[in-house]
């Protein structure tokens, strides 16, 4: 399936304007391919503290009968990393290579997640990273994310957890901010699971903007 729609900047277009598209397809039998998948990851853990981690995993496709081999790709996907332990939180850093016959990219990232024990029922989680991405086409992109969670349980059969969370991206020319917020409580009453689930979500970029809320409440019973 194809999706074509005017893009933010094509103002050269007037309203009401003809648009001409040509493509082509070429029709075949089902496609037939083998895949080999590969993986090894090995970690070093120094003074149970540090993490030193490198991974490598393939994945080789080939090729046996049918037209659409454009779909098949071969990657080599390599990642290095780093975490650090102190206390509640935790520091890591990664660099990955993507190297892909279809979209190849290397990318980094630095977070941070700190996880701390407020008395004997409560919990509360935080968590910030940064991602940049540059692609093969020499595109680039970046990814800012901030969240909280908090969690709570009033008693042995109920807990309550609410996440809130913002996040600044720049995805190869289309930037914009990303916000999100769940509410989710739970009871249990012997083999009787009520839960209740309210999250928000408001995406507003340069081109769109796509606002979300939803409620979903579910009884589950075991026999």
């Amino acid at each position: 399936f194809t999706e074509i729609r005017r893009v933010f900047a094509s103002f050269l277009i007037p309203n009401g304007g003809t648009v001409l598209v040509n493509y082509s397809y070429q029709a075949g039998g089902p496609t037939q391919f083998t895949t080999r998948n590969t993986h090894w990851r090995a970690q070093v853990d120094l003074f149970e503290r540090l993490s030193l981690y490198a991974g490598v995993r393939t994945t080789d496709q080939d090729l046996i009968s049918g037209a659409d081999a454009g779909r098949l790709q071969n990657v080599r996907d390599t990642l290095y990393g780093a975490s650090y332990i102190l206390g509640p939180a935790k520091l890591r850093a990664e660099h990955e290579i993507y190297d892909s016959s279809l979209t190849p990219y290397t990318s980094d990232v630095v977070s941070l997640d700190v996880s701390q024990p407020i008395g004997r029922r409560q919990r509360v989680n935080a968590s910030a990273s940064l991602r940049r991405v540059e692609y093969g086409d020499g595109n680039r992109s970046s990814y800012d994310t901030l969240s909280g969670t908090y969690q709570v349980q009033p008693t042995p059969g109920a807990s309550v957890q609410a996440t809130l969370g913002f996040e600044k991206f720049d995805d190869r020319g289309v930037s914009g901010t990303y916000v999100f917020g769940r509410l989710e409580a739970s009871y249990r009453i012997r083999a009787t699971h009520f839960s209740l689930s309210c999250w928000f979500q408001d995406r507003d970029d340069n081109q769109l903007r796509v606002v979300t809320n939803a409620i979903l409440f579910s009884v589950k019973r075991t026999f």
